[in-house]
């Protein structure tokens, strides 16, 4: 009997135990979760900080004459989109051909 009471307890320590790693665990991963948001909330007030910076550097006037002296331009293509590990959900993104207008008459 005593055997029983002995294991009895030393099972629950067990499932206590257990429990509270498993709490830790997900205790740790919402701080985790929380100091990614805070540098992801950091970096997004670095960035409007800089596109700000960015829209008092330059003049709207500005952009088309630099945009002419770039040359003729066109949309960027993109590379098919594969994964690897489920074959069955790969797609593809088309790459976006450039317009061509017909001459006019």
């Amino acid at each position: 009997m005593v055997a029983k009471i002995c294991f009895v307890i030393l099972a629950v320590g067990v499932v206590g135990a257990t429990l509270l790693t498993l709490r830790q665990q997900r205790l740790d991963a919402v701080h985790q979760m929380a100091v990614m948001q805070r540098d992801m909330h950091k970096r997004d007030q670095q960035l409007l900080a800089l596109r700000a910076q960015i829209k008092q550097l330059v003049l709207p006037e500005q952009i088309e004459p630099r945009a002419l002296a770039l040359g003729p331009m066109s949309p960027i293509g993109v590379d098919p989109v594969v994964n690897p590990l489920r074959p069955a959900d790969n797609t593809r993104i088309v790459q976006i051909q450039p317009r061509v207008r017909p001459p006019t008459r």
